[in-house]
This record gives C-alpha cells, structure tokens and sequence, in this order.
C-alpha cells in the first residue's frame, strides 16, 4: 500500500485508512491449476470494480488487469456492496 501511495505523491504517513473486503467469493482451490480459472474471474471483478469506482469520483491505486469480462450475477451483487459502502462523488477525475 505504502508503495502504491508513495507512486501517486502521497505520504502513507499523512492517511488514514479505512479497509473492507468483499469475499471469499469462490472456495479455496487445493492445486493452482484448480486456482487458475477462479483467479481469473476474480480478475475480471477486480477490474471491473476499479473503473465502477473510478467511475463513481474516486481514485483507486494499483493496476488491475484481465482480459474476460466479469461475471454480470456476481458482478451486480459487488456494485450493490460497494454502493452501500461509497457513494457516488462525481465525474471521474482524469476522463
């Protein structure tokens, strides 16, 4: 976190920092290739989630990357929780 802050100009020092999770949303895999297809997915949501909330006015360190597009069932269920934990703020900063 310290080095995500610190790329955008900011001193960890100088925040404060409020965490939640949204998971596990699939069970744990015993072998990496049984991990592989769930890691994707969750990809998928984590990007999909950073430009929902970029969308939404805020900014959202780290580089999410996936090429699938997320699960429309699961997807709907996440923008309902992060609706209740952060309100919509206004236009993205850097459209």
């Amino acid at each position: 976190m310290a080095r995500q802050l610190k790329s955008e100009g900011i001193n960890p020092h100088d925040c404060s920092f409020e965490m939640i999770a949204i998971g596990p949303i699939f069970p744990e895999q015993n072998t990496f290739k049984k991990h592989r297809p769930y890691r994707d997915k969750v990809a998928a949501l984590e990007k999909a989630a950073n430009i929902y909330m970029r969308d939404r006015g805020y900014n959202v360190l780290g580089i999410h990357r996936a090429s699938r597009q997320p699960d429309a069932i699961i997807f709907a269920k996440v923008k309902k929780l992060l609706d209740n934990e952060f309100p919509d703020i206004g236009k993205r900063k850097d459209k």
